[in-house]
């Protein structure tokens, strides 16, 4: 089984400016660092991908290995110049989220850290093999000890794909490169030891319970949306009062964007009596156009809580803390509502669990009570495969059945 190698980093030398990489000789074990050019320039990425070529085309080893000379500014023709117009098509595009477009931009960035020299024309199957490789070795975390898994580099590279086929509709890559890109297979399982992903499972009801105490009463109505309604995280967070449709018993909530609307599906989440309640305290006196779940009001909360329990000051003493207050958004963000929900896991002893498990737990609910298609329809997905995905399967039932049959 072949193993993802270690790529040397390129580093920064403070004393002198400039970028360098240390790189070892596979034969002698002898080390020597090669310096770039300027640290974070175009010329000293570009540089530093042609010697990490150079010297992995010869096993590894420091023989006849030099830096090529930094050229002044790359060619307009070149995956660079092609990489940098994408990333600012992206930035411009609508109807994606701005977490996806971080993900397609952190592809394209790799991309021109490995191949920006390279002219278009020339960047093949074998250059996006490279780029793979590369993505394999992208390292994470606060230890910096994680990877990216299988599926993860598999869309990476499905992005690099897509930013040649937006080339070749601006005339900027021959007809025929993305249909050459699309031969390179996506990673198998155990395919460069690369590692698999977590199945998401439902959160224990018990879990989310216990983290009741921990949060401010707008995250815990948050929460209880997305619990009963089987929303996504980012739905939760732009839902505004205008959005809301509530002449029935059941009401309807039509999110303003959504991660189908480019494929023209429409998106209705459904809000029963105890999604309701949860919003009903909200929505008095809240501009219509204004976001429900104000993070605002959630720092206020927690200021005061906090407040409460300090110890009293005496009369005329000034707060010990200097620190100008941290400026708050008008809409929570999926990463603000998910880090409220992991300090309170940390605070209560509970297990480190998702808002994406909230989904996991609304549609397990409906499907063990109603059936395949009930969680369908309360997921708003239009794929079958997608249920299996989503809702874990009643084993009991199954369990049940065959007790019966068998």
């Amino acid at each position: 089984m072949a193993t993802a190698e270690t790529l040397p980093r390129l580093r920064h030398h403070k004393a002198s400016g400039r970028a360098v990489v240390t790189l070892s000789d596979a034969t002698t074990g002898k080390r020597r660092d090669f310096y770039l050019g300027d640290y974070g320039t175009l010329d000293a990425h570009s540089a530093y991908a042609e010697l990490l070529a150079r010297w992995t085309a010869r096993g590894r080893t420091l023989e006849h290995v030099k830096p090529a000379p930094v050229q002044a500014s790359p060619s307009a023709g070149c995956v660079a110049e092609l990489c940098r117009d994408y990333a600012k098509h992206i930035d411009a595009k609508g109807g994606i989220s701005d977490k996806h477009k971080e993900c397609i931009k952190r592809a394209v960035r790799i991309t021109r850290q490995w191949c920006g020299a390279l002219p278009v024309a020339e960047f093949g199957p074998l250059a996006l093999q490279d780029v793979r490789r590369a993505m394999l070795a992208v390292r994470f975390g606060k230890n910096v000890s994680k990877r990216w898994n299988r599926s993860t580099v598999n869309r990476r590279v499905r992005h690099v794909v897509r930013m040649f086929r937006w080339a070749v509709a601006h005339e900027r890559a021959p007809i025929a490169l993305p249909t050459a890109l699309a031969c390179v297979e996506p990673l198998k399982v155990g395919e460069f030891d690369a590692p698999e992903g977590q199945t998401v499972k439902p959160v224990p009801p018990a879990h989310v319970d216990d983290i009741r105490e921990y949060v401010s009463s707008v995250v815990w109505a948050m929460v209880q949306v997305q619990r009963y309604s089987a929303a996504r995280a980012g739905e939760v967070c732009a839902m505004r009062p205008m959005d809301l449709d509530v002449s029935g018993k059941v009401w309807l909530y039509r999110p303003a964007t959504h991660k189908n609307a480019k494929r023209g599906h429409d998106r209705v989440i459904y809000l029963g009596s105890k999604a309701q309640e949860a919003i009903k305290p909200l929505l008095a006196g809240r501009a219509v156009d204004s976001r429900l779940f104000d993070p605002r009001e959630s720092m206020a909360e927690r200021r005061a809580a906090n407040a409460t329990k300090g110890k009293p000051r005496r009369d005329g003493q000034k707060p010990t803390s200097t620190r100008t207050p941290r400026k708050v958004g008008e809409q929570f963000t999926t990463e603000a509502y998910q880090r409220a929900i992991t300090r309170a896991c940390k605070a209560s002893g509970v297990p480190h669990w998702t808002t994406h498990q909230l989904r996991h737990l609304a549609a397990t609910n409906a499907r063990k009570e109603f059936g395949a298609e009930a969680a369908l329809l309360v997921l708003g997905d239009k794929s079958t495969r997608l249920v299996d995905v989503y809702a874990e399967k009643d084993h009991a039932r199954a369990q049940e059945v065959i007790a019966k049959i068998g």
